[in-house]
């Protein structure tokens, strides 16, 4: 499934959860973990190497550092290559990714939040916008949840649209792969209800009817997973979907998120947000995001939810 996975690490402890998690996916498979560390050449610290030391000292440290963990993972009978590069970092890994011809990345994310992310963004959500290759992303503050003994039980968030089934023939390979059960989701959006309706008693539950055309939705996503051993689904309703989504984390448990993107950008994704951007910023445990790239062409249907279709 994988043959080479980019595995883009900086100068913190966030390169051993994201390690931790990437190996897991290594010892499945014959796979080649290509670790990466990006210098910028104004910010950041490499390894005990300040940012306001000599560049010169940051290549080192983080060329000591990397062949270190290059050499600790060849003994353990992993493919190993390391290699230090300069720029901006979303820009180089997404180079990077082409130079290795990656079938993945893997990276962790800082979770930030509020509107200096929102005006400069991350790395974690600019890779999400423009790789053209799945994405693995750990969040090293939940490092201690999820795939304690594999990647055994996966959710897959789908917003009930055609497109969103393209991420289904993936999930297959990997549930078979690691001997997993899915879970197919559909988070329903709250309808909006004002004060005024709700002082002369409208209900604001969702109507059965909304419920079982959700579930039926569901039950047909599973037809394209042939040979998984157990597939269930589940129907839930929220005010937005990634907040349905991390609301389904927090009462079940489960190894991994996989998520479908279609990476939108500007504008639309500033004022709106993106459903893979907001659930890797909170997810307990690793998430594997598959973007599509024929969803850039599509129009959102009519009615739809922007944040539904992640």
């Amino acid at each position: 499934m994988f043959e080479t996975i980019l595995v883009a690490l900086e100068s913190s402890a966030m390169d051993d959860a994201l390690l931790n998690q990437v190996v897991r996916l290594a010892r499945r498979e014959d796979v080649h973990l290509a670790l990466a560390h990006v210098v910028h050449p104004s910010e950041g610290e490499e390894y005990g190497a300040a940012s306001d030391q000599p560049l010169q000292l940051r290549v080192k440290a983080a060329k000591r550092k990397l062949e270190a963990t290059e050499e600790r993972l060849t003994k353990q009978g992993l493919s190993a290559s390391s290699r230090v590069v300069f720029g901006d970092p979303a820009e180089r890994i997404l180079e990077l990714a082409q130079e290795v011809e990656a079938s993945a990345i893997a990276l962790a994310t800082h979770g930030r939040s509020g509107p200096r992310r929102w005006f400069e963004g991350s790395v974690t959500e600019s890779v999400l916008r423009w790789t053209k290759v799945p994405v693995l992303v750990i969040n090293p503050s939940h490092a201690h949840k999820g795939a304690a003994s594999g990647f055994k039980r996966i959710l897959v968030p789908l917003d009930g649209s055609e497109r969103a089934l393209r991420i289904l023939p993936s999930v297959r390979r990997f549930a078979l792969l690691y001997d997993a059960e899915v879970t197919l989701l559909r988070v329903g959006i709250h309808p909006s209800v004002h004060f005024h309706e709700i002082s002369a008693g409208v209900s604001t539950a969702p109507m059965a009817p909304l419920r079982e055309s959700l579930d039926a939705s569901l039950t047909h996503a599973a037809q394209a997973l042939p040979g998984v051993k157990n597939v269930s689904t589940r129907v839930m309703f929220a005010d937005t979907a990634s907040g349905g989504v991390l609301e389904a984390l927090e009462s079940e448990s489960y190894d991994l998120v996989a998520l479908g993107t279609h990476g939108r950008s500007g504008l639309d994704r500033l004022l709106f947000g993106s459903t893979a951007e907001a659930v890797a910023r909170d997810c307990p445990v690793p998430l594997l995001v598959y973007r599509d790239l024929q969803l850039n062409a599509e129009p959102l249907e009519d009615g739809a939810s922007t944040e539904a279709h992640a």
